[in-house]
């Protein structure tokens, strides 16, 4: 999978609110409601810092104008794609 260099560094740096926006969530000031699965992966996708390890399985691609992605960099930004619309919120 190609993502345009732009975007993928907006989103990851969107990602880096996740925790924020979980906080946020959790205290009452976003009326969301999580289901425990969705909790129990957020905490996980926090825990694990997944953002960054994002970047980390990217960096090879950074000096051209589109990242590929590897297959466990794939799983990893599906997987926070999932939760994106949390931070728009």
């Amino acid at each position: 999978m190609k993502i345009d260099k732009i975007e993928f560094i907006a989103f990851v740096h969107k990602m880096s609110c996740l925790e924020y926006s979980y906080f946020l969530i959790k205290n009452g000031h976003n009326n969301i409601d999580l289901v425990p699965e969705q909790d129990e992966e957020i905490t996980s996708i926090i825990n694990k810092s997944l953002h960054r390890r994002l970047i980390v399985l990217s960096r090879k691609s950074f000096n051209s104008a589109t990242i590929k992605l590897s297959n466990e960099a794939q799983l990893i930004y599906d997987t926070l794609k999932k939760y994106e619309y949390l931070i728009d919120i």
